[in-house]
């Protein structure tokens, strides 16, 4: 679903009110001062597992309410679950109702098959527009898949205007293809082709998910590559000698594996935190994906900044 013919008159008017894209990405920085003048966001990543998998004591009926106290614990601002079924989703909002959610099965563009739900904060934050989109050729079909996947992926995105600063971001959640490495690329390829059209300059965009890759797999080229989106994981900018990275567990059998899971903003985004939560809670972890958390100045780029107050804006 692309953004509404008048929503996007307004996001041009915010965003531009804010600055105009520079054609030079600044270099990556970390940062550990004070959160950005109110701009400062908390962003949480997790594949919670679908709520059918035959997984015995780690079935969903048990993990429930494991997950729902954990995500409560990291009052986040925006989360981004992967493979929630509808039912899941409605536990989670329950459980969670200071959060207002964006979400549709990826079957039928309804309830049907797994979603990839944004919940967001409604205290911090203003719904602009929100839609989902499938990783295939028609990706404005409800359920198209065709590019080799034997199941539909999906993206969720919203944009939301930050009630304290006035800021849109613009976040997409994504789960991609695990088998398939000319999906996940095709993937990528049209996640960044969207986000280049439909994301107006001085908006800041924040991608997310389970992308089923490292992010030194060419797919994550169009996406991370300095001639494409420039974007930066924000683990791995506030831990760049790290090799405990893993976001894969399999339930505590592979607490060392791949790092797949990621959150990437603009790569002269300043990173405040950044961590892989790998706690057990009485024994049993709470999925078999760890959540990834990390907060992040979202504000314009630094160098239109300058350029603004250069030309007396």
């Amino acid at each position: 679903m692309k953004p509404s013919g008048w929503i996007a008159a307004v996001f041009a008017a915010v965003c531009a009110a804010g600055c105009s894209k520079s054609a030079r990405p600044l270099d990556v920085e970390v940062s550990k001062a004070e959160p950005c003048g109110g701009r400062s966001v908390q962003v949480v990543t997790f594949n919670i597992r679908y709520g059918t998998a035959p997984d015995g004591e780690n079935r969903w009926e048990n993990r429930r309410q494991m997950v729902i106290d954990l995500l409560r614990g990291y009052e986040a601002d925006v989360m981004g679950f992967q493979e929630a079924l509808s039912f899941q989703t409605e536990q989670l909002q329950e459980g969670l109702p200071e959060y207002d959610v964006a979400a549709v099965g990826r079957d039928d563009g309804r309830n049907a098959g797994e979603a990839c739900p944004i919940f967001y904060r409604r205290s911090r934050f203003e719904r602009l527009d929100w839609g989902v989109f499938w990783f295939s050729d028609t990706p404005d079909v409800p359920g198209s898949k065709h590019w080799g996947n034997e199941v539909p992926r999906i993206c969720t995105w919203v944009s939301l205007r930050d009630r304290r600063s006035g800021q849109v971001i613009w976040v997409f959640n994504v789960h991609l293809d695990y088998q398939y490495q000319i999906t996940r690329q095709k993937s990528a390829a049209l996640l960044a082709e969207r986000i280049k059209q439909w994301v107006p300059a001085g908006c800041f965009p924040i991608v997310m998910g389970d992308f089923n890759t490292e992010l030194t797999n060419p797919a994550m080229e169009p996406l991370l590559a300095k001639d494409g989106l420039h974007l930066a994981d924000c683990w791995r900018t506030a831990h760049p000698q790290e090799e405990l990275a893993g976001t894969w567990n399999d339930f505590g059998r592979q607490v060392h594996g791949a790092k797949i899971d990621h959150i990437l903003i603009p790569a002269w985004a300043k990173v405040l935190e950044a961590e892989v939560d790998r706690r057990q809670f009485d024994g049993r972890y709470p999925s078999d994906h760890f959540p990834l958390r990390a907060v992040f100045c979202a504000e314009m780029e630094p160098a239109l900044e300058g350029l603004k107050s250069e030309n007396g804006g």
